[in-house]
């Protein structure tokens, strides 16, 4: 089989994915695109991640210089070497690469833009990754609650973007913890942390009082996270316009921490947090800020985790 017509499997008309319903067909579809092409054992989502990804070759480097007209017979002999050991590897990787590549091509043109822009948003690395997240979104029951565990773990620490009504804002993020309780996800590290982590750059001031109130103390196990919204929300229609403006440069956040009585520390990112540490007080209160608060760290941990275990796999 030539190489284009094996790219071309991949792109044969097929069930454009986005139900439960759907599921069947298009995973009979993508798997016959991987078998045709000689990777179904990379992509195959039944399979243990990590013992793929040591399968997966990488591109080899051709690193190796041509020798000059004036070389010696020993770097001629050793170029040779090189060299066939670089066409040895390039013949192992390239039909390997190219099976990987028809089943993205798969991915991406028999699934709905939707969800195809929610798996470059989550990042995965590999093929297999991508087959399992849909697998379990689509592929068991519950395949609603995989997809708002998802929404959720990535909105909740999430702040609120330029150019976007903040109150709205606040209105969805709470629509989405409202559907992840519903959907069984678990609250138990709180959602008011959640909620204080993702504005902590549009109220500082806010933030910080806050923080000391709940984190500190342990209130936030017990205190309703919709006091904790109600007050923003009066807070913000005080101090804040409605929108913010598209633009914005980030000295209007220090211009309005000034004006809270703040001090002006550098935003890092859009909402990011601060350089600076905004002090609670002494530095025992601190230290207890720093052990009760859970770190986010970066990019959600929902990407190698595939979401809680709901229903029963087809």
């Amino acid at each position: 089989m030539s190489d284009k017509t094996t790219v071309v499997s991949a792109t044969v008309q097929g069930v454009k994915l986005h139900n439960e319903e759907q599921w069947k067909t298009w995973f009979g579809q993508i798997k016959g695109v991987a078998e045709r092409n000689g990777v179904w054992h990379l992509v195959d989502p039944s399979l243990p991640v990590e013992d793929v990804k040591k399968k997966i070759l990488s591109m080899p480097e051709d690193d190796v210089d041509i020798p000059s007209n004036d070389a010696t017979k020993e770097q001629m002999e050793n170029w040779e070497k090189c060299q066939k050991l670089y066409n040895a590897r390039f013949q192992k990787w390239s039909p390997q690469n190219r099976g990987l590549n028809a089943v993205e091509k798969h991915i991406s043109d028999c699934v709905d833009s939707t969800v195809v822009d929610q798996l470059n948003d989550m990042g995965f690395g590999t093929t297999i990754e991508k087959l399992i997240y849909l697998k379990e979104r689509f592929g068991r029951i519950g395949g609603r609650e995989i997809e708002i565990y998802y929404r959720w773990n990535r909105m909740k620490l999430t702040p609120p973007m330029r150019g976007v009504d903040v109150l709205n804002w606040t209105v969805e993020w709470d629509n989405t913890r409202r559907e992840a309780i519903a959907a069984g996800v678990d609250m138990a590290q709180g959602a008011i942390l959640d909620f204080l982590t993702a504005v902590q750059a549009v109220l500082p001031t806010w933030w910080s009082r806050n923080m000391a109130e709940y984190a500190v103390s342990g209130l936030w196990k017990t205190a309703k996270i919709e006091t904790v919204l109600a007050d923003f929300r009066t807070q913000y229609r005080e101090l804040k316009p409605t929108v913010i403006p598209k633009g914005a440069s980030n000295a209007a956040f220090a211009t309005m921490a000034s004006l809270q009585g703040q001090p002006t520390a550098t935003p890092r990112g859009q909402y990011g947090s601060t350089k600076k540490v905004v002090k609670t007080g002494n530095i025992e209160s601190q230290t207890k800020w720093m052990a009760c608060f859970p770190k986010s760290g970066g990019k959600n941990k929902a990407n190698t985790e595939y979401g809680p275990k709901v229903g029963k796999v087809d």
